[in-house]
């Protein structure tokens, strides 16, 4: 085997490992940790900000006013088809009475809740995956209606690929080359000590 080649063998191994350090990252992804408060958060702040943009709509306080629960239906229609995960929502007037609800039976009925007890828009978290909103309908700070809602949040698994880190490959590259002269030198000295022993066992046959 020539110096060159021996030399090769640990510098294409290196090489190997190397590129399978810098690429492992894009093949080996992991899952991101789920920490239960941060994604409940996250859903709440949700639910909190779709409820606070229906209840604060002049269309919506014009229906309240008119107790018209055409429009309302579309709304709520419109908001089962844009957001699945909102299994039931239904519209109050200032007496707790439902004017429009995905139930039917439940209109012209009076409707009670506790959630706005604690505030004007409340999103609660039942801890079984599922959510109830409640959100005051005002008139500036008279209260004349009030909508809610139940939810069941859908949280996808999620996966985190780290980049690739360039340094790995160059790291890698400059110990191939260290390795490729160390070797060489090596395999130069491995030569030269054979070719002396070789030598010195001809003189010693050749002389007298």
């Amino acid at each position: 085997m020539s110096r060159i080649n021996f030399s090769l063998i640990p510098v294409i191994f290196i090489l190997l490992l190397t590129v399978f350090a810098f690429m492992s990252p894009k093949f080996f992804s992991q899952k991101a940790s789920n920490n239960t408060a941060t994604l409940n958060e996250l859903v709440t702040k949700r639910f909190v900000s779709l409820g606070n943009s229906i209840a604060h709509a002049t269309f919506v306080v014009d229906a309240i006013v008119a107790s018209d629960d055409a429009p309302l239906g579309e709304i709520i229609a419109r908001i089962r088809q844009d957001e699945p995960d909102i299994s039931s929502v239904l519209f109050t007037d200032g007496k707790n009475i439902v004017i429009a609800s995905t139930d039917p039976n439940q209109v012209g009925k009076p409707y009670t809740s506790d959630l706005l007890k604690s505030g004007s828009s409340v999103v609660r978290d039942r801890s079984d995956g599922k959510y109830e909103g409640g959100f005051s309908v005002n008139i500036g700070s008279k209260a004349i209606g009030a909508m809610y809602f139940q939810a069941r949040a859908t949280v996808p698994e999620i996966k985190v690929a780290s980049a690739p880190n360039p340094i790995i490959l160059a790291v890698g590259i400059i110990l191939a080359l260290i390795t490729f002269f160390i070797t060489l030198g090596m395999g130069k000295k491995w030569l030269n000590r054979s070719t002396y022993a070789r030598r010195k066992c001809s003189s010693l046959k050749l002389s007298p």
